[in-house]
């Protein structure tokens, strides 16, 4: 699908590409691409400053033994969340590289025989309206 648009990308250009991909992950590490006055910082090793700061005597070495675990602190969520945003971005970036070389197929064709079969299902049965302007919908979008 030619027209779709990445999200991911190892360049940022703007401040939502930015915004998108601050969180990444690089050789099983989570890195962050600006923190504490350094560009491409490891995310353990933000997090150990961090915890320092706070009075916590945490070292990038517990952190990455998950010591920090059962702690509901702002550091720790925000580790998590930073984890999460990496997970996911690796995740999607693999799915976007598929969409890219065609490896997927034709997605318009997937979702219109996904639709047919949805349509299949419910037959003339009383969701059958509301299913069928759900369907209806998804097939004019990908039809963009």
């Amino acid at each position: 699908m030619t027209d779709y648009k990445r999200l991911t990308t190892n360049n940022p250009k703007n401040n939502m590409d930015n915004l998108l991909n601050y969180a990444y992950v690089n050789n099983k590490d989570v890195y962050l691409r600006y923190a504490n006055g350094e560009d491409y910082k490891r995310l353990v090793d933000y997090i150990a400053e961090l915890a320092t700061q706070k009075g916590c005597a945490r070292t990038a070495d517990d952190i990455m033994d998950e010591s920090c675990g059962e702690c509901d602190c702002e550091v720790e969520i925000l580790n998590i969340v930073a984890i999460q945003a990496a997970e996911l971005r690796s995740r999607l970036c693999d799915i976007e590289d598929k969409i890219e070389s065609g490896e997927l197929g034709d997605t318009k064709q997937a979702v219109k025989e996904f639709a047919e079969r949805l349509k299949s299902m419910f037959g003339q049965s009383m969701q059958y309206g509301t299913v069928r302007r759900c369907i209806d919908e998804l097939v004019k979008e990908y039809e963009k």
